[in-house]
Parts: C-alpha cells; structure tokens; sequence
C-alpha cells in the first residue's frame, strides 16, 4: 500500500499479487488490485476484481465507488449511477462518491441531479476545485452561465492552476460572447503545458469569436502538432475556413476529422454547409442526412437541411425541416429566420413576417436579422396595389426603427447584416424607389464605414494617376457574374471586349465561384484578373491594392459581397450599371450607366447617382446562336390555330396593377393564349401568380382556364422554338426581361 501510495504501481501489483496467491479472497487486495487495474486502464479486469472484493465483504463503501468509476469507463453509466447509489447508502457523507456520481448524472443528462451531487460534496468539502469546476460545467449546460463563470472562480481561488477549471471558464466566457477574457485563461493553461491541445484548440475559437480567424487558424495548428489526430480541432478549423471562404481546405479539415471519428455529426454537419457553399446541394443534403441519422435531435442540421432543400426547390420539405428544429429549440433564432425566408419566397408574406420579428426576439443583438426583417418587408409576389403600397410604408416604418436601433446599440456584425438581404424585390413594383432606396443605402454605407473603422480599412488616399505612372485609366469591374449569366452575356462582355484599350487598362475582380468557357473568355480579355472565394476583408485588401481610377459595379443588389464592397470608397469614381436595372441609394456611387432606350426625361428623379444614359441600349450585344429545333404545341397544351402570347418572365416581376391588361387583351381577342412558364426555383409562386391572375378573369367574367396556360419551364433550344412559333412576345411591363 506505501508503494502504491507513492506512484509506484509495478512494484504494488508484484505485492498485491503474491497476497493474492497466498489468500485469494482478501478483501483489501482484491480491492486495491482493482484499482491498480483501473489505474492502468485495463477496466474490464478492475470491475472483475472489484465485485470479488464486494463478494467478500459487501458492507463496505469504498469499492462500490471504484467499481462505478471502472463500469463508467466501460460505457456502462447506468451500471455504475447503481453502484455510487450504492456507496451513498453505505456511507451517505462519501464526498467521491457523490462527486463520481454526480459525473455519471451530469453524462446521462441528469443535470439537476448531478448539480445536486456537486453541491453536497462542496458541502463536505469546500476546498474541492474539481467538484467546483464540474459544477460550473453543469451549470453550463442548465443555461446558468453566469452562474457556471462563478463557480469556475472559485475553483481557481482553490487552486489557481486547476487546468480543467481554466479550459471550462473559457469556454464559459466564449458563450458569454467575453472572448478576450477567455483567452486569459488559455493562455495560462498553455503558459503552463505548452503541448496542451485543448487549450490551444480552445484558444482557436476565442479567437473566431473575435472574428481573428487567421489567429484562430494558427491556434488550431498549434492544437494539431500537439494532437495529430484531434478531431475537435480538425473540424474548428474546417469551420474557421469556411468563414473564410475557403471552400476546398474546409472540406479537407471536415473530412479529416471524420477519418479520425467517423460517427461525428457536427463534423458531418460542417461539411454539408461547405459542400452546399460549393453549390453541390445534392451532396450537401446527404452529409446532413446522414449528421442526422446518428443524431436525431439535432436542431442545426435540421435546419441546415432545411436550408438546401430550399435551394433544391423542396419548399415544402424545407418548411417541414425548419419546423423540426424549431420543435427542439423553439427559440432557434437562425430556423425561424431561415423558415420565414422559405414562407417569403413562396409568398406567405404574413407568415414570414411573423417568423421574422420572432428571430428577431430570440437573438435582439443581431443586426443581420434586423436587416432582413427590415428587407422582408416587400412581398416577393404581392397580392394587389395595396399590398405594395402597405409594404413600402412598412419598409419606412421597419427603416426609421432600426436606424433608432442603431442610435443606441453596438452592433459587431456590419459585415454580415449588409447584403445578408436586399431590397431585390422593390425593382419589380413600378414605383420610384429612390427615397426609400436612399435611407436604405445610408444605412448601408455607414454601416460599412464602421466596419472600415474598425479593421483598420480607411478610406484611401487617392493618388493622381500621373504620380503612379498609368498612362492608361485603370478600370476595375466588380461581378459575382463573371459567367455564362446575362449580366455577363448583356453588358459586360461587349464593354470588356469593345473599349477603347489605349485609353482604358481592365481589371476583373470575379466575386462569384461558377467556372465555364465565359470566364475563360473574361480573364483572356482583361489585363488584371482575381477570382476566389475571399472574404470581405480580403476582396477589400486585393481591390484596394490594385489603386483602381474607376470602379464599376455592374449588377448591385443581387450579390452579399457586391453589395458590401459597393457600399465602400475604394476609387475615386464609383459607377453602377443595369445589371440589376434600379438605383443603389448608396452615397459611394457616384454614375449610373444606363441607356437611352431605357430612360425618360424625367428618369434622375428615380437615382440617387448621377444618371448617364449610354446611346440605344447602353451596351455592345451578340445574340446567342441556338440550334433550330421544331416542337409541337399541342404536345404542351398550346392549340397552334389560336394566337400564341409568350409570357416569360418570373412571376416577381408581374406587378399587379398590370394584371388587367391581359384580360383587356382577352375582351378583345376571344381566342387568345397567354403562355406562362412555372418557375423551376419556385413553383409555388408561380401558383399564386395564377391564382392572382385567375381572379382578375373572374372579375371581368372570363373563363381563366380557356385564355391562361402555366407549362413547365423549358430548355434553352425549346424556348427559341416556342418563340419561333409564337405570335406576340409580351415582356413584363416596367422591367425588362432584356436578355431573353
């Protein structure tokens, strides 16, 4: 027992085991036996052992508690809750033995039993660091951070080098969002143990809490020399790299991970959102399908799943997976966000809505979920002229209280709540946008200009170009649609391959990540060309490196980062164009290039930029050659002997107080076919854009089924066949369906 006592173990069990051999059943060394066995890791022969020692004499408490501690270890917790119950009865002030129980209950999710077992061996014994550590640790998980943070200090008040209490404070703190205090205690552990993997894992995510994610990444390669094969740190890195966008190395760190713990849902989960960042939706809902079906309830992969199933045009089951995750944490405030973006985008206005302002009561510090519920404001179909007009008085309504908001409140996520959502859908109304555009991009720029503040991006003092030497105007265009997209297609492939290149050098700064022959084509035609998945911080970085003379922004207000960066100073001049064909309201655009064919006299009153209408159309355009094909009409339900109206456009871009004109046309032509086309993305839409329509029919006493037909969305080859065999091509009134 002396040899045991001081460490060495070897030399005891040589003891032990001849006492055993001259008296088998002794009681002391067949306890002591087990210990020694559990000591050395060997559980399976500490519990043998063990129960031969309780066989002989089963009125002792001691052993019990062993005997817990070894089925514990065994992954029999339930077997060892009997055998601490056990000890307690034994000897009910055995302060291991409800410190060992309480761990058992605190595994089993028995949290207030355990919180009780910790308390009562405090009790016992005051000065217990490790029942106070544990105790904050469950106190943790009861949602009493606070609380936990107090009970860690005292801990550490104990014995102020307890490495557990200081690897659970941290990570308290994290939670608390007190980063920079958790770091603290990180760094005294690693100060400590230099090779502690935990603490520098553990340092990682302090790290990413303060959005220092290349320190976080250093963190977390330090914790991964220490520990090969940490596969808590593998998937913190995959994480901390999808922050920043690298796609590829992410899924390279989730998959790691998995080689080490293949039945790893957050791992799983981690690289379903990557995938489903590479645009592989199909793939992504397959790492979340599987996430799940080693963990049932959990809510973030659900949600996740809920997310790509959007994307994959399942609004349905979407709604039904956000619906689950919400079941297990009702107050979720990203599920409620991301249902009320599936009910938005399939015209359940006032259910979004509704969803919103809860995302909103359940994280209020989030600005991100201010700005969308301020964007969801505008009904991506409205139902009539008098939605449109209740939403724009909202839109200025939400507008003015979040601007109240801000007056008052810190907001650390600027980056994130810019573009996270935008005002897309005010373009399809018809209306002079500009105020409610201004105080929007107000918003927007200020924003930005704090965010500048802060990560040291100050505006840059702009040189003449005579002092860097160019003797030609160096042109930076800025697109996430650097690809075969009619933004591409329309305006920027004729202006890049048509300029005057003695008086212009270009750059193209591609946001996007979709490769095909047309980005080829671009990087060939340009001078400068950078493409990746970057952050903001490092777009802002490569774009402001370059020293652009201009800017031009082709399309803002269909892209996050367009948007962001847009709402910036990072050239002298700033331009816009029609790409998304409506005015930013941001003060950091100076122009916007538009085209004669698109604009009236009157037509600055509706832009806060300084109108500059390009002759005709604005823009050098080849139409596509597609290959002629023939296809049979009545073999989609349109009769070839009747007038054939082509409908194309999506239904956002149908403003109701333009329904009437199709049965105008009706009234006069009795005969006549309006065919429109079921959007893909969202097919509910398009059946609540013919349900709009239906009662406008109706009203006027017309038969809807004989004058309107909805047809699948069709390959690019049939569409130019069924306009070929058309009679009339009607576009959408105050947007034009330009490339089509």
């Amino acid at each position: 027992m002396a040899l045991h006592r001081e460490g060495s173990v070897a030399d005891a069990k040589v003891i032990y085991d001849r006492i055993l051999a001259i008296q088998p059943g002794h009681f002391d060394t067949l306890h002591l036996s087990g210990v020694i066995q559990y000591q050395c890791g060997q559980h399976a022969d500490a519990v043998r052992l063990v129960k031969k020692a309780i066989e002989v004499n089963p009125n002792q408490a001691p052993p019990y508690s062993n005997l817990g501690l070894a089925l514990q270890k065994l992954g029999w917790p339930q077997d060892a809750l009997i055998s601490f119950n056990r000890a307690l009865v034994l000897q009910p002030q055995f302060v291991d033995a409800l410190f060992n129980r309480g761990n058992v209950n605190r595994e089993l999710g028995h949290f207030q039993e355990a919180l009780n077992d910790y308390d009562g061996a405090i009790a016992l014994r005051p000065d217990y660091p490790a029942a106070l550590s544990n105790r904050g640790l469950t106190l943790g998980a009861l949602n009493r951070t606070e609380e936990a943070v107090a009970s860690f200090d005292k801990a550490l008040a104990v014995d102020p080098d307890h490495i557990d209490a200081h690897i659970n404070r941290g990570a308290a703190l994290c939670v608390l969002n007190r980063h920079e205090e958790a770091l603290a205690n990180f760094d005294r552990v690693i100060a400590l143990y230099p090779a502690h993997a935990e603490a520098h894992n553990n340092r990682g995510a302090a790290l990413g809490g303060l959005s220092r994610h290349e320190d976080a990444l250093a963190s977390y390669d330090r914790a991964l020399a220490c520990k090969p094969s940490y596969a808590e740190a593998l998937y913190n890195q995959g994480v901390t790299l999808g922050v920043l966008q690298r796609y590829e190395a992410s899924l390279a760190s989730y998959d790691a991970a998995l080689s080490v713990k293949p039945h790893y849902p957050e791992a799983l989960n981690g690289r379903g959102t990557t995938i489903r960042d590479l645009g592989r939706h199909s793939d992504a809902l397959a790492s979340y399908d599987r996430a799940l079906s080693l963990k049932p309830d959990f809510p973030e992969a659900l949600d996740n799943r809920g997310s790509v199933l959007m994307s994959l045009a399942r609004h349905e089951e979407a709604l039904a997976a956000h619906d689950m995750a919400l079941a297990l944490r009702p107050e979720f405030p990203q599920a409620l966000s991301n249902r009320a973006t599936v009910l938005r985008e399939i015209g359940e206005q006032s259910a979004a809505m509704k969803s919103y302002r809860a995302a909103v009561r359940a994280d209020p510090a989030s600005l991100q979920l201010r700005f969308k519920l301020l964007m969801a404001c505008i009904p991506v179909l409205a139902e009539d002229a008098r939605e449109i007009e209740l939403s724009r008085t909202l839109f200025g309504e939400e507008l003015r209280l979040l601007q109240e908001w801000l007056s008052s409140n810190r907001a650390n996520d600027e980056d994130q709540a810019v573009g996270a959502m935008q005002p897309f859908h005010l373009a399809y109304q018809d209306i002079n946008n500009r105020e409610l555009l201004r105080g929007y991009g107000e918003l927007c720029t200020s924003l930005m200009a704090e965010w500048q503040r802060k990560n040291g991006f100050f505006t840059q003092a702009f040189a003449r170009r005579s002092a860097r030497g160019h003797a030609r105007i160096r042109l930076g265009i800025v697109s996430a649609h650097v690809h075969n997209h009619s933004v591409w297609n329309a305006i920027v492939k004729g202006w890049v391959q048509k300029i005057d290149r003695r008086k212009f050098e270009i750059d193209i700064f591609y946001l996007g990540t979709s490769l095909d022959d047309q980005t080829k084509l671009a990087e060939s035609s340009c001078d400068h060309f950078e493409s990746g998945a970057f952050g903001l911080a490092e777009w802002t970085k490569r774009i402001a490196k370059r020293e652009p003379d201009v800017l031009i922004y082709p399309e803002v207000g269909m892209d996050a980062m367009t948007s962001r960066l847009a709402s910036m100073r990072l050239a002298p001049m700033q331009i816009a164009a029609w790409g998304h064909p409506e005015t930013t309201g941001f003060s950091t655009i100076d122009f916007y290039l538009s085209a004669d064919g698109f604009e009236a006299p009157h037509s600055q009153e509706c832009y806060t930029e300084k109108l500059v209408p390009l002759p005709n159309l604005g823009c050098y355009y080849e139409p596509e050659v597609v290959s002629v094909i023939e296809i049979d009409l009545s073999e989609i339900g349109i009769d070839p002997g009747s007038p054939v109206f082509i409908c194309p456009g999506t239904p956002f871009k149908y403003a109701p107080q333009h329904d009437s004109v199709f049965v105008d046309i009706a009234r006069r032509l009795e005969n006549a076919q309006f065919v429109f086309f079921s959007f893909g993305p969202t097919p509910l839409l398009s059946g609540r854009l013919a349900e709009r329509l239906k009662n406008s029919f109706e009203a006027a006493n017309l038969d809807f089924s004989s004058f309107v037909k909805f047809i699948p969305w069709q390959p690019k080859a049939d569409f130019y066949a069924l306009l070929r065999q058309a009679d009339v091509f009607l576009d959408t009134i105050g947007f034009s369906g330009f490339n089509t």
